[in-house]
């Protein structure tokens, strides 16, 4: 007789991260999405930014605080989507730096009992 395994306990949210991308930091709320490398946007200009983050869940997404005036996104993301931001600068005189493993986004599972993992 073969012997079988125990089936393996899924976590709420598995992670499906690629490129660049870091894992989200767990938040009291969900978790928050960070910028993977750091950018220069020029002024006035716009910058399409990948963070490389997808989960088996559909999510909600929004800008941090007062990020809100220059960060743009989906508000709901579906199931296995890449989380993509686009950031704007509006200065018409200096340019804008978002460095790397700065926060851009917080994520809050639709499907959420409080655990996590990366595929």
């Amino acid at each position: 007789m073969a012997k079988t395994e125990p089936a393996r306990e899924h976590s709420d949210v598995i992670w499906r991260l690629s490129g660049d991308a870091m894992r989200p930091k767990d938040a009291p709320w969900g978790f928050v999405a960070q910028n993977p490398v750091q950018r220069v946007i020029p002024p006035n200009q716009k910058v399409r930014i990948d963070t490389g983050i997808a989960a088996n869940v559909p999510m909600l997404a929004f800008a941090r605080g007062d990020q809100g005036d220059y960060v743009t996104m989906p508000l709901v993301l579906p199931a296995g989507q890449n989380l993509i931001v686009v950031i704007e600068n509006k200065s018409p005189h200096s340019a804008l730096v978002v460095d790397d493993r700065e926060a851009v986004a917080n994520l809050h599972p639709m499907i959420f009992r409080g655990t996590s993992e990366v595929d």
